[in-house]
């Protein structure tokens, strides 16, 4: 994947995808970020004034709207425009008889919900249908059929609608299926990523094919093994920087891409000063040495067929 360097001041680095659109390699989060609008306009006023431009939500976060209410309030304030930043939505996998009718219209909703025209990157959330934690149909027959639908459903997603599409939570085996029905390759596979759960297979998979690795939960969502891993305390004083942004580094050092979210705006400025952190080969070896211990997020992907 190619890096590029950012025309503008604020928004960090930018990757190129492989559908030829800018993508910021450091995003916002907004994964439980409250529906209350106040707090709601005030994170991303933080994060437009600390850099941010790019933003990650989801159907399943429930926030288009507030989100949508936040950026037309926020941008002019800046000085900026729909066009400089960049939006990113999710929806669940779908029934395949369901595919072909519901995610354009799960596209036009968030697309009003927003208050945009176009979205920047539409990504499938989870490889199958259902919650995550509902392991009972992990391997029902029909999920292959529901991420072939639903693909094929965004592949015909006007341009002018939706830019970029791409996927999260599929596994190496989930991508390499795609050889047998996708016209377009996903642009973006997000995946939980941190020094206890590296996914070097999947990583290794999509730098290949040229498709972008982004991740999620840098911080395992805080946990304290994690953070207090004495490697990742000594790269911290080295650095004089804090864990939380030894983690970050840890993925955009090597060309990935993190979503970090907070409402708290103090924290929101200090995620992203991660950009400002480059960690030398030899930090990365120290952090890839830690004994992996599995993933924190409630989700076993790798358990879908």
């Amino acid at each position: 994947m190619m890096q590029v360097a950012n025309p503008s001041s604020s928004g960090g680095p930018l990757i190129k995808l492989n559908s030829g659109y800018l993508m910021p390699l450091v995003g916002l989060g907004t994964y439980k970020l409250s529906v209350d609008q106040e707090l709601v306009n005030a994170a991303i006023c933080a994060a437009l004034q600390s850099g941010y431009r790019q933003f990650d939500t989801a159907k399943l976060y429930s926030n288009e709207r507030e989100l949508g209410d936040a950026f037309e309030k926020s941008l002019p304030k800046f000085g900026l425009r729909r066009e400089d930043i960049f939006l990113c939505t999710k929806f669940w996998a779908l029934p395949p008889d369901q595919a072909s009718v519901k995610v354009p219209q799960l596209v036009e909703e968030s697309l009003l919900n927003l208050k945009t025209s176009y979205l920047d990157l539409v990504l499938i959330h989870y490889p199958k249908p259902g919650p995550p934690q509902d392991e009972n149909n992990a391997d029902a027959e029909g999920n292959l059929a529901s991420r072939r639908e639903c693909w094929r459903a965004l592949e015909k997603m006007p341009k002018d609608k939706v830019r970029s599409i791409g996927v999260s939570n599929y596994e190496v085996r989930h991508l390499e299926e795609m050889d047998g029905y996708a016209s377009t390759m996903p642009a973006v596979n997000q995946v939980e990523f941190h020094p206890h759960f590296r996914r070097k297979d999947i990583k290794a998979y999509c730098d290949d094919r040229g498709i972008f690795f982004q991740s999620f939960a840098s911080f395992a969502r805080q946990n304290s093994e994690l953070l207090n891993e004495p490697t990742v305390v000594e790269l911290a004083q080295k650095h004089d920087t804090t864990p939380q942004n030894v983690l970050l580094s840890f993925a955009t050092s090597q060309g990935v891409g993190v979503v970090p979210k907070s409402t708290n705006p103090q924290r929101i400025h200090a995620n992203f000063e991660c950009l400002q952190l480059k960690l030398s080969t030899d930090d990365i070896r120290k952090l890839c040495s830690i004994p992996e211990r599995g993933n924190y997020i409630r989700n076993t992907p790798w358990l879908v067929l």
